[in-house]
């Protein structure tokens, strides 16, 4: 991977976690003074998420994780760096919030994912996302009001089966299908569109396009999207899901309840990755000149992505709390934004001490007993 397509990939990462945060600050009763059109941008970033993820670990798995033991410690200390000052940020802010503005906090979807996840005790979702089994078969759980975290279970399914298969020996394809007979069928509906990762990694590493192909194939499905939203190609998909599984579509899917317009998003997105790889080099000098601030906001991505919402929630709920009403796109935008800026550095730092405590760990689980 070239270094400036590595960069196209920090800014596209970044946009899209930006896009996710937009989408639920967006909603009216947060005050955010972000335009409510931006709760438009709902499925589509975590789709790009899926593809980019499996490019990245494809990258990983060949350059840097060579062995099933680096692999799963990179894997996990990745995760976990982040995934566990998030639930514990969610666990403490969440009551806090809800004596604050106990009415922000009820007003919840009425979708059935979240009516039943509202009924669960806090601990069980705390312990179901953080082991990264919230999503197998008709669960659908997420701590509090961090729903964001639905797509780690997903995605830590597919780190599992791509490893499984690489490294899972003769009965590979056994121990991967009985891992994704374990995860259920919602995930694997989505799986696709992180194998289509995978896919683009190994296809840009072998690709001859010209420039001008590139260039071609950048602006070509640009357009195909935006006719494929403008010309109503996703909701026809989308309705055809629902027209497929009926009144229970929401129920039985949840998040994958748009797979088919879905796996439109992930092939056109591939299809621009591979158009971008060809025409990179031509935004070197302005990519290298941007490099730090491009690597710091990209830093801020998976904080940003997991952190958001329950600080949208709880400085809404401070804004409601305190009678600082226009002050609230500031508070509830601007302080979410900062807030990120400054944990997420701390997180991040995190990651090489957690990798070592637990590379500590499985070197003494691996002794034998004396």
């Amino acid at each position: 991977m070239t270094r400036p397509l590595s960069l196209l990939l920090d800014v596209i990462r970044f946009v899209a976690a930006l896009l996710v945060f937009f989408h639920h600050a967006a909603i009216g009763k947060f005050g955010s003074g972000l335009p409510y059109r931006l709760v438009e941008t709902d499925r589509e970033p975590v789709i790009l998420f899926f593809v980019l993820s499996g490019f990245v670990i494809a990258y990983s798995a060949e350059t840097k994780d060579r062995s099933p033991g680096t692999y799963a410690l990179n894997r996990l200390a990745r995760l976990y760096s982040v995934v566990l000052p998030a639930l514990l940020l969610t666990a403490l802010l969440e009551p806090l919030g809800s004596w604050l503005a106990p009415q922000l906090y009820a007003d919840h979807w009425t979708d059935p994912a979240t009516l039943a996840n509202i009924d669960r005790p806090l601990g069980l979702q705390l312990i179901a996302t953080g082991l990264f089994a919230n999503e197998i078969w008709w669960w659908d759980v997420w701590p509090s009001v961090n729903s964001p975290f639905w797509s780690l279970g997903y995605e830590a399914v597919y780190y599992l089966l791509y490893a499984l298969v690489l490294w899972g020996g003769r009965f590979r394809w056994l121990w991967a299908g009985l891992a994704a007979l374990a995860a259920g069928p919602k995930i694997l509906l989505l799986m696709p569109l992180w194998v289509l990762g995978v896919a683009t990694y190994h296809a840009i590493k072998t690709a001859t396009l010209t420039r001008a192909q590139g260039y071609l194939v950048a602006v070509a499905t640009l357009l195909s999207y935006v006719l494929f939203l403008g010309l109503g190609g996703k909701a026809a998909l989308d309705d055809t899901v629902t027209w497929m599984f009926g009144s229970d579509t929401a129920l039985l899917l949840s998040n994958s309840d748009e797979f088919l317009s879905n796996y439109v998003t992930g092939v056109l997105f591939s299809a621009l990755l591979i158009g971008l790889a060809a025409v990179a080099q031509d935004f070197a000098p302005l990519l290298y000149r941007l490099q730090k601030p491009i690597r710091t906001l990209a830093g801020l991505t998976f904080a940003l992505y997991l952190f958001h919402y329950p600080l949208v929630y709880v400085l809404r709920a401070t804004v409601l709390a305190t009678g600082l009403e226009r002050f609230s796109p500031l508070i509830v935008t601007g302080g979410t934004f900062a807030l990120v800026v400054l944990l997420a550095p701390v997180t991040e730092a995190q990651k090489g001490t957690l990798r070592r405590l637990m590379a500590k760990a499985a070197s003494r689980a691996a002794r034998p007993a004396l």
